[in-house]
């Protein structure tokens, strides 16, 4: 296959995201790999931290085009004073339909003016919103399915079932996450013969102990993400309840912020656990990577996901995982091999793996090295970059061919 120069675009709601660092590395994977590559989003992240870790304004091929309605009022009284029909429009319709319809063509105007090869939605939630625009993009789209919007908003939001069946006629390639996620669109009729697998990956050079593993007096547990159901705190609070009866000698610490965390410290109240629980609130990959090098047993009680990149970034530490079988996690863990699996929603299940772990230091030096030995052959950054061009030359190639 000859291998073209490419300019891509990549369609998120925020860039760069501390939360989201497998953009991140498609971003910076096929800058490194000589593409152009153009991040559209509604929200640029300036934070001088992310540039001091990622450094990329580095990237000379890398530009990153706001999508902010701020910047769109602005360009809005442009067009409205440039154009007198346009402000007849507004003067007779200033309502919502109209602001969309001057949302939509400023939208179309920038991304026409940074054409692309491929236009690549991070987000199915995030193409659904751009799909009356698509006819409008002179390249190929491409959509990611990572988890929630596939498996929580199709319930939630019945309407949402229609939006992606749609989307997935319209576009061009599906990139899964997981063979689970490729099970679920299929449910939403997505087309097989254009889904492609591409599992996340994590930088294990980044991510790596400093220390060994060290038997300690106090058990540290450590769970991240989003204070949001799908990750399922309070069935994590329930099965840490259990495990106080028969094993006290933990810390459980959460790092994230979210709707439920009210929920969350009532749960603690109730269960008496002030002791031994710590919602720690939102940190940097840096607080993260600290806290990663004193954790003894990553846990992750999730009801709904994709494949998470925590659990990559533990298991790259060498720190044993106990996690719920949701979505594609069980293609990720091999049980009693490389980490514990239980059942999802099993509270008294993972009660017990938490105990057999807290209280068997041997059990835990065995699994941790497994889980980096697992992510070093199978997550690498390398596969993951080589799967998107390989996909993305493959959809050019059958474009160029007809």
């Amino acid at each position: 296959m000859i291998k073209t120069p490419l300019v891509i675009g990549i369609i998120l709601p925020q860039f760069p995201s501390y939360t989201e660092t497998f953009f991140l590395s498609q971003v910076i994977g096929l800058c490194e790999r000589g593409y152009t590559v153009n991040v559209f989003c509604n929200s640029v992240n300036k934070d001088p931290v992310m540039e001091q870790i990622f450094h990329i304004s580095h990237y000379s091929k890398l530009k990153i085009i706001s999508l902010s309605v701020k910047k769109f009022r602005l360009s809005t009284i442009k067009i409205l004073l440039s154009h007198p029909v346009n402000l007849i429009k507004w003067i007779k319709n200033p309502g919502k339909l109209f602001r969309k319809e001057m949302y939509e063509k400023l939208c179309i105007s920038y991304f026409t003016q940074y054409k692309c090869d491929i236009y690549h939605f991070g987000y199915s939630g995030t193409a659904i919103t751009y799909l009356s625009l698509f006819d409008h993009l002179p390249g190929k789209k491409v959509v990611s399915c990572l988890g929630t919007a596939e498996n929580v908003k199709p319930l939630s939001e019945p309407a949402r079932i229609k939006k992606l069946n749609l989307l997935f006629q319209k576009v061009d390639k599906i990139h899964c996450v997981s063979q689970r996620m490729q099970k679920t669109i299929e449910e939403y009729n997505a087309p097989s013969e254009k889904i492609f697998i591409n599992r996340p990956a994590i930088d294990t050079a980044v991510f790596t102990r400093k220390e060994i593993y060290r038997n300690t007096e106090i058990i540290h547990i450590l769970s991240i993400g989003r204070l949001v159901f799908q990750k399922g705190f309070l069935i994590g609070m329930l099965a840490i309840a259990e495990l106080i009866k028969k094993f006290d000698n933990f810390i459980w610490t959460i790092v994230g912020e979210g709707p439920e965390r009210e929920e969350l410290i009532f749960y603690i109240h109730h269960f008496k656990l002030e002791n031994n629980v710590v919602l720690a609130g939102k940190k940097t990959r840096d607080e993260v990577l600290e806290i990663y090098q004193t954790t003894d047993i990553s846990f992750l009680p999730s009801v709904s996901e994709g494949i998470a990149n925590v659990i990559l970034e533990a298991m790259s530490m060498e720190i044993p995982v106990i996690a719920s079988k949701s979505g594609g996690i069980e293609e990720v863990i091999n049980h009693s091999v490389n980490g514990i699996l239980c059942k999802n929603y099993d509270f008294t299940g993972m009660a017990h793996e938490l105990f057999q772990l807290c209280t068997n230091v041997e059990l835990r030096r065995s699994l941790g090295p497994m889980g980096r030995k697992s992510i070093e052959e199978n997550y690498s950054i390398k596969r993951y970059i080589d799967v998107f061009e390989n996909e993305y030359h493959i959809l050019l190639n059958k474009q160029n061919l007809s």
